[in-house]
């Protein structure tokens, strides 16, 4: 009710308050908590009238990879809404119809034909897109002519018998002992092993089994403080390891060695993109137009980093747009004098330029960590370096674990 003011009065107004309508949620399930993820899930909570994601962390102190947790969630009626796929086996949740397919919801923003193309067939799955990142690295092994000669391309065996080929190798990764070995090579020893969407496995290949005999050459620990590039050139080390090449660091090692770089990749997969944290819409999903809308703005939130890891935008256009920020970014840090490593920092040339339009599409494999399988190589393999078993008896061991799980989960 209103009422009129005139002179000594006073207008008193009483308003009807409408409660705002409450925010429905949408579950995202994630392994453990990326806080690139997060901060996705707090920017679109705040800017969403209508829907907020809550996450649902499934790694716990009893089950730290959080796989056990995910699937218990799966088979009792909890699925979530989204999915980080991250540690998980995409092949195995889309072919039990846990994923949906994006390419359902995919608008004029973000659809095949935005995405840069060498990457699409890495993101396809029997024609199906199951899940999306924000960006992307390259994981890779980098070395020079001098230790490898031309290769492009490298297995297990070859990085064995150049290593009996130069006896003043020590370290056939810089600066890295048999058990960070273990963990950064397990991908590329396990991928030829597997098929998950069949249900097999053979982990008695040559190529495992080289995999076992490479890290045998690993030292136990790491002596000295003599830094990575300085036991490549001195031909101490076969190869650099890095999880996150970008532009800024490709840029940096072309500085560094020249033509001489080789980017032969990890042992029988090569060169492989990372991904990192994708997200898949699930089956269950309870709103699916909104869970895509959070998915859109996670793809095109990417913010300008020339070496951070899965910096580089998946996105055709963002990829351009990325490419002149790092010319721009190159050009200011000549301008200002800028040093890297005690060092005026390397401004690429056309050559360089060229380099890395050639390194990119080298990519043909999307690196895949599935957690499960790794904490039982990585079980084995550790008792293994220890001396219980030979590399044939612990192939055989973990052969026989990993059909087991994938019996479980067929």
């Amino acid at each position: 009710a209103c009422y009129a003011s005139s002179g000594s009065k006073i207008l008193l107004c009483t308003v009807e308050k409408t409660a705002r309508a409450a925010k429905k949620t949408l579950t995202l399930g994630v392994l453990s908590v990326d806080n690139g993820v997060e901060q996705a899930v707090v920017d679109y909570n705040r800017a969403s009238t209508e829907f907020r994601v809550e996450l649902i962390e499934y790694a716990t102190a009893d089950d730290p990879t959080g796989v056990t947790g995910l699937n218990l969630a799966l088979t009792s009626g909890q699925t979530p809404d989204l999915l980080d796929v991250y540690g998980t086996s995409v092949d195995v949740y889309a072919r039990k119809g846990v994923l949906a397919d994006l390419s359902v919801w995919m608008d004029d923003t973000v659809n095949r034909e935005s995405i840069l193309p060498v990457l699409l067939p890495l993101l396809e799955n029997d024609g199906a897109i199951y899940a999306l990142p924000r960006g992307f690295s390259v994981r890779t092994l980098f070395s020079t002519d001098a230790l490898i000669g031309g290769r492009d391309s490298w297995s297990f065996a070859d990085m064995l018998s150049l290593l009996d080929e130069n006896p003043a190798v020590t370290q056939p990764l810089a600066r890295m002992t048999a058990e960070t070995g273990l963990r950064i090579l397990q991908d590329a020893a396990t991928a030829g092993c597997i098929d998950a969407v069949a249900g097999v496995c053979d982990f008695t290949l040559e190529s495992f089994i080289g995999y076992l005999e490479l890290l045998r050459c690993f030292p136990d620990t790491i002596p000295g403080e003599e830094d990575t590039d300085t036991l490549l050139r001195e031909g101490r080390a076969l190869c650099r390891y890095t999880p996150s090449m970008t532009v800024g660091q490709f840029m940096d090692l072309r500085g560094a060695y020249g033509d001489s770089l080789r980017t032969p990749g990890l042992p029988e997969i090569g060169n492989t993109v990372d991904f990192g944290h994708a997200l898949s819409i699930t089956a269950a999903c309870s709103d699916s137009a909104a869970a895509w809308d959070f998915i859109k703005s996670y793809v095109t939130g990417t913010s300008y980093s020339p070496y951070g890891m899965w910096s580089i935008p998946i996105l055709s256009d963002a990829y351009a747009a990325y490419i002149d920020e790092t010319v721009s970014y190159y050009s200011r840090a000549q301008a200002n004098n800028t040093y890297v490593s005690g060092a005026p920092i390397h401004v690429p040339d056309d050559a360089d330029w060229v380099a890395w339009d050639t390194f990119l599409p080298s990519v043909t494999k999307a690196s895949s960590i599935d957690n499960a399988v790794g904490a039982i190589v990585t079980e084995e393999v550790s008792a293994y370096l220890g001396g219980a078993r030979t590399a044939e008896e612990t192939a055989h061991v973990i052969d026989s674990r990993v059909k087991v799980l994938l019996a479980e989960n067929a």
